[in-house]
């Protein structure tokens, strides 16, 4: 289909419009850039190779705009027309944005060799800084724009933006930071801040951008709301109450600590409140820990079963995360390390195993001695140091691989499952 001078001049300008609302909504800059190019092909300047391509958010529709055109000025209803679309895509992108408000807690931008999906030294620090925000923020998400520069095919372009946003994606999740947390959006060429003539524009163009975004609600001046929550503490096998529990309460940064009553009841009301974690203790019990969303003026009620701490009883200690492959411990495991703590120095009588299992289902057992088999050791040796780090006394705790003799399910092929086999467990061997 041939195309007029006039539809050339809409088709362009749509397109940038389009990509301006779509895509770059979220970066003022960025907005500014687009919105003074389309501007100057509205008014009819001569504007050469405007964007050799666009790409909306749906991959499947490609809308080329690689010829040279120059046009004629543009009557005065003409110029209205182009400038209030154009002023309406930018202020409805803005509505969109408030509407979606989000606390930005990290930007950076990635910057890669050309034809590379490796990340530099330098960028795997960046990401260990990603992940510890997203560890310290539980409602954080991570967003990933990745982008080439023009050397190469379109498609080994957009393959290469997409395998660079990979190579950040996969880092994160090696840390325990789970997909529905991570967003991606891979661009290839069609987005550079740079031109493409020069290698230093080239290599600006080579980048990926992280930004690590929080919910956020701006605050209004209203009266005081208290957040309630309450509960019950029982023994998991007799159901019975238990009285003086110990109940710490995490919230926005601050820690309120309660004791259960005869009745082995809790109740706090609190000054601020989204994500409460929790955590009890009693003597003789494991402890245990549940988070829970705070509604104001809904109370919020959480009761607890603590199994007994009794010889051969096990505890799963499920907030240990290893660095993969590594018996390395990450940051995010001090809670529960943290908690283990606790337990042993309320329950100094008892004397405790920790036990490290690899998963390795529809397999033989590893040998004792084999790498595999030393892993698990060498995991559950990484808490051992870290509790006498801490105090606890020597005589109290021992350390045991067992390779994948132990699996909680030995023929799994359900990814939820084989990372309930790789774990590291808390037995009580005597009282």
């Amino acid at each position: 289909m041939l195309l007029s001078s006039n539809h050339v001049i809409i088709g362009n300008s749509l397109s940038r419009f389009y990509i301006l609302y779509q895509k770059l909504s979220t970066s003022l800059i960025f907005e500014l850039k687009y919105l003074t190019l389309c501007l100057q092909s509205t008014l009819g300047w001569n504007f050469v190779n405007l964007a050799k391509k666009t790409k909306p958010e749906s991959q499947n529709i490609r809308i080329l705009t690689s010829t040279i055109f120059s046009t004629n000025k543009l009557n005065m209803m003409q110029s209205f027309y182009y400038l209030s679309i154009c002023f309406f895509c930018l202020f409805a992108s803005r509505a969109l944005g408030q509407q979606n408000s989000n606390l930005i807690l990290y930007s950076d931008i990635f910057y890669f060799a050309s034809g590379s999906s490796k990340l530099s030294p330098k960028n795997q620090k960046n990401v260990g800084e990603v992940v510890q925000l997203l560890i310290n923020n539980p409602l954080a998400s991570v967003s990933i724009a990745a982008h080439t520069d023009s050397i190469g095919a379109d498609q080994f372009n957009d393959e290469l933006a997409a395998a660079r946003a990979s190579a950040i994606q996969q880092a994160l999740q090696k840390n325990n930071i789970t997909a529905d947390r991570i967003n991606i959006n891979s661009y290839g060429e069609y987005a550079p801040p740079a031109s493409n003539a020069t290698e230093r524009g080239r290599a600006q163009n080579r980048r990926v951008t992280v930004n690590v975004l929080n919910p956020f609600e701006p605050k209004t001046e209203t009266a005081a709301i208290n957040f309630e929550i309450k509960g019950q503490v029982r023994n998991a096998h007799s159901k019975d109450v238990i009285a003086n529990a110990v109940v710490i309460l995490d919230y926005v940064g601050q820690r309120d600590t309660i004791v259960t009553d005869a009745e082995g009841r809790y109740q706090s009301t609190l000054a601020a409140a989204e994500i409460v974690n929790i955590t009890v203790n009693a003597k003789r019990f494991f402890f245990q820990n549940k988070q829970t969303a705070v509604v104001a003026r809904t109370p919020a009620i959480v009761d607890f079963e603590l199994a007994p701490a009794m010889i051969g009883n096990k505890l799963q200690l499920g907030g240990l995360y290893f660095q993969g492959g590594t018996a390395v411990l990450l940051p995010n495991s001090e809670k529960t390390l943290t908690d283990i703590v606790t337990f042993l120095k309320q329950n100094e009588d008892l004397k405790v195993e920790l036990g490290g299992h690899i998963n390795k289902p529809n397999q033989a057992m590893v040998e004792e001695g084999s790498s595999s088999f030393l892993l698990s050791q060498n995991r559950a040796k990484s808490v051992y140091n870290y509790l006498l780090s801490q105090g606890v006394d020597e005589s109290q705790i021992s350390y045991q691989g067992y390779g994948n003799w132990q699996m909680l399910y030995p023929e799994t092929t359900n990814p939820a499952e084989q990372q309930a086999n790789r774990r590291v467990e808390l037995k009580i061997v005597k009282q």
